[in-house]
């Protein structure tokens, strides 16, 4: 188990298909309470070049869906790290202004991504969790107002009859490690 001080810390972990408002609701929460850390699950993506990487079947794709295609490992180091004084979030909102709430002696942190959650270490460190799952309507108008600037989505041209299966991650069947 992960060593950093209980007592001081809310860990907030947010899960969720893509495109369903996993940053937004964490952007929410940022501007809301103080002093919070986030953490972009997103930003783990292990290079494409990767020999980690696990390829699509019948594509010439690497498959960003799934856990073992991020650097979980560097994540959760990344949070411990913050968790006991060295910060290495990827945001964070520390000023204490009105409006804001604030619990005395807590500090929290949270960890967003597509399946932050199905890493068992970080569940395990997580006092609340939430699982963002937007309407299909909404998560598809949403993929296509964004032009691929969503995590799960590429903007490059894709076989027939494979656009569904290069977007979105298969969030059932991963299992926790």
């Amino acid at each position: 188990m992960a060593k950093f001080n209980k007592d001081e810390w809310i860990v907030i972990g947010i899960s969720g298909v893509t495109c369903g408002g996993k940053t937004t609701l964490a952007n929410r929460i940022k501007e809301a309470v103080v002093p919070v850390y986030v953490f972009h699950q997103d930003k783990y993506f292990y290079p494409d070049d990767s020999p980690k990487h696990i390829k699509c079947p019948s594509m010439d794709h690497n498959n960003y869906d799934i856990l073992s295609a991020l650097d979980m490992e560097k994540m959760f180091q990344d949070i411990i790290d913050t968790l006991n004084g060295r910060d290495k979030s990827h945001a964070n909102n520390l000023a204490r202004t009105a409006g804001k709430k604030e619990i005395k002696g807590k500090k929290f942190l949270i960890a967003e991504g597509f399946t932050a959650l199905n890493y068992k270490p970080i569940m395990d460190i997580c006092n609340l969790s939430a699982v963002s799952g937007a309407g299909t309507t909404w998560s598809w108008s949403t993929r296509r107002a964004r032009r691929g600037a969503c995590s799960g989505c590429t903007t490059r041209p894709t076989r027939p009859g494979t656009s569904s299966a290069a977007c979105g991650p298969n969030i059932s069947s991963t299992e926790p490690r």
